[in-house]
């Protein structure tokens, strides 16, 4: 009964304003938007949407009838996802799962990814991952006793990633392996970011700028050139315990332009 009077009562509020959308209107020419409802319907559904739509606008409140959007609605008896676009609507609806809070989420975001792929027809190489950086999971999964077959099935099963890009992720992972089981409890990890990329992968969180226009790219030498300058640790930090031969430095710096989107570290 609360089941059928929630699909009633937001039939009432949200989609009777959508009810139109069956037959598809033309299209506004406005930006996509993104429209969350529900707890399970935050961050991670939104930058899942992000990674088909990275110029989406995130809106509190539902669109006009011809707007482009997309929709996530997370309740206790419903998930549901929707895009319109260009005057056609697509959405796919579930029970939720049995589990907790991030269970309900993965399956909402993962339902949104599915479908956002076959209506755009873009396979993310990175997959659904979203404001994470794919070699510290392995490092991660590593620590917690997981096999090499089980962190392999996480990135291609679970994140859908390509085996490209996992192997990629993984030829890292060994590399700085290594350094981490020499570290000691005082030990520290510099991350030196460079804010600039090629293209900008669709998990990405830090700040950065693509090097598409003449103004960014003129930034690029002289951060170079501050970054080489300032990355020695200054005198205080180099104590007994966090001696220079210790340290371990991880830079992120933009990959060459052939390798585009493959910042992994």
């Amino acid at each position: 009964m609360r089941r059928v009077l929630f699909w009633q009562y937001w039939h009432k509020r949200d989609y009777n304003r959508l009810g139109s959308a069956l037959t598809p209107p033309s299209n506004s020419g406005v930006l996509m938007q993104i429209v969350l409802r529900g707890a399970a319907a935050g961050y991670e559904a939104e930058h899942t949407a992000r990674i088909f739509y990275p110029a989406a606008e995130l809106s509190q409140t539902l669109p006009d009838d011809t707007a482009d959007l997309v929709l996530a609605v997370a309740h206790r008896y419903l998930l549901l996802v929707l895009v319109r676009q260009n005057g056609t609507t697509t959405w796919v609806q579930q029970r939720p799962p049995q589990g907790d809070a991030r269970t309900q989420e993965y399956a909402l975001c993962r339902m949104l990814y599915t479908m956002l792929c076959g209506v755009t027809g873009i396979r993310p190489p990175w997959g659904m991952m979203t404001g994470v950086r794919p070699v510290r999971i392995i490092h991660d999964l590593r620590a917690e006793g997981k096999t090499e077959e089980k962190i392999e099935q996480r990135f291609l099963q679970h994140f859908d990633c390509t085996p490209r890009r996992f192997a990629m992720a993984k030829s890292i992972a060994d590399l700085q392996r290594p350094v981490l089981e020499r570290a000691q409890p005082m030990d520290c990890s510099v991350y030196a970011g460079i804010p600039f990329c090629p293209s900008r992968c669709s998990y990405c969180s830090f700040v950065s700028r693509t090097v598409g226009d003449k103004s960014t790219r003129a930034l690029v030498a002289p951060t170079w050139t501050a970054c080489a300058r300032s990355l020695p640790l200054p005198a205080p930090l180099q104590t007994p315990h966090t001696s220079a031969s210790k340290r371990c430095i991880s830079a992120a710096a933009p990959p060459p332009a052939s390798t585009r989107s493959s910042c992994a570290s």
